[in-house]
């Protein structure tokens, strides 16, 4: 069974290679984000969030997460091995933004509770010869234009890692489709094929 919980204190999670700390919501953020959450998150057939095995949905403020070398602040985290948790920051204003958040988010947990990795070799194979991924989606905290001479991704920050490809690609499915279906880049569309059937 999935609870949602609203902390009405700070929110703390730590685990071997990171920790979560997160503020509680005030009633008008949550006046604002719940009716956005709830009209995307019920698309999901039952059946689908019963096989995402997420036990927590948490809705609180300025996610704040660390490891040894940065802290950053995050809109969503999906928390797979502590809490079985995906947790959300309900301060966000930005309409697009937090439905990109939630479906992004999302999917990252399903990705990862399918095999417990976010490894595809079948996906890096898609790639165009000698293309090697950046250095993770933490490292990529501004919004840059994608070098159009750059084939096989649909933004920017897909080519920051492996796995934020995967959810880049899911989430302009749900939320973008025609420009993830109708994409003019083959490999797109070659990804855009794996992603559905995956799902």
């Amino acid at each position: 069974k999935m609870i949602y919980k609203i902390p009405n204190k700070k929110y703390h999670i730590k685990s071997q290679n990171y920790k979560l700390e997160c503020e509680p919501c005030t009633e008008e953020d949550l006046d604002m984000y719940m009716p956005i959450f709830f009209m995307e998150w019920c698309i999901y057939p039952k059946t689908f969030m019963k096989k995402s095995k997420i036990k927590n949905v948490v809705f609180v403020n300025n996610i704040q997460f660390s490891t040894e070398s940065f802290t950053q602040y995050r809109a969503g985290c999906p928390e797979t091995n502590e809490t079985q948790s995906l947790i959300l920051s309900a301060q966000e204003r930005n309409f697009l933004y937090i439905r990109i958040v939630i479906h992004h988010e999302l999917f990252h947990y399903i990705d990862w509770v399918d095999d417990l990795s976010y490894e595809d070799d079948q996906w890096k194979n898609l790639n165009t010869e000698g293309f090697k991924y950046g250095k993770g989606g933490e490292n990529e905290r501004e919004w840059i234009q994608l070098d159009p001479s750059v084939k096989g991704f649909i933004n920017h920050y897909s080519t920051s890692a492996l796995q934020e490809d995967r959810a880049e690609i899911y989430q302009y499915l749900i939320g973008r489709p025609d420009e993830a279906i109708n994409n003019s880049d083959a490999i797109v569309k070659r990804k855009v094929r794996r992603i559905r059937s995956f799902i």
